[in-house]
């Protein structure tokens, strides 16, 4: 499971991340990129919120933008 970002949030597991500058966000894609452990990034890249199961209807938005 990849993660993506979009501006400063990152979506990953079904959750969605927020933190307070894209470069924070760019660094957590990049860790799990690279295989390291969940915790282990949001310790390091310490996200501001996390949302959890969240988009219009509760469904994640689409790849391109667009709702689903």
């Amino acid at each position: 499971m990849g993660a993506t970002r979009e501006g400063r949030s990152v979506w990953y597991s079904d959750r969605r991340y927020e933190f307070l500058s894209i470069e924070q966000a760019m660094g957590f894609v990049r860790f799990l990129d690279q295989g390291k452990d969940l915790d282990h990034a949001c310790r390091i890249w310490r996200p501001k919120r996390i949302y959890a199961g969240v988009g219009a209807c509760g469904e994640r938005p689409a790849a391109d933008g667009q709702a689903a």
